[in-house]
C-alpha cells in the first residue's frame, strides 16, 4: 500500500509518465497508473482545480469496471479494516 502512495502522480503528470512508455506503452502505463486509487482522486482533482486538459480515467477507457476500479478496492478495504477493527476491538487501546 505505501508503495501504490509513492507511484500516485502528485508532483508529476501522466502524461509524462506516457510519453516515455514507447509506441504501444502510453494506454497501458495510464492504466496501470490509474488503477491506484490515490492517482486517480488526484488525476481528477487536477482535472477540476488545476486543468481541463489533464486527462482522467473516465475519459480513457468506456469500459464501467475499469472505471470503477479505483471505488471497488476502496470499499474492499474498508470492508477489510472494519472486519479487522470489530475483531479486534476490546484489544485495540493495548495494541496501539
Amino acid at each position: 500500500m505505501q508503495a501504490g502512495f509513492y507511484a500516485t502522480p502528485i508532483i508529476y503528470p501522466i502524461s509524462m509518465i506516457a510519453s516515455r512508455a514507447g509506441e504501444s506503452g502510453p494506454l497501458l502505463a495510464k492504466l496501470d497508473l490509474m488503477l491506484n486509487p490515490m492517482a486517480q482522486i488526484i488525476q481528477d482533482a487536477r482535472h477540476v482545480l488545476i486543468a481541463p486538459e489533464n486527462p482522467t480515467l473516465w475519459g480513457w477507457t468506456s469500459h464501467f469496471l475499469v472505471a470503477c476500479w479505483p471505488v471497488v478496492v476502496s470499499f474492499a478495504l474498508f470492508i477489510a479494516g472494519l472486519a479487522f477493527f470489530t475483531k479486534r476491538a476490546q484489544y485495540f487501546a493495548e495494541l496501539v
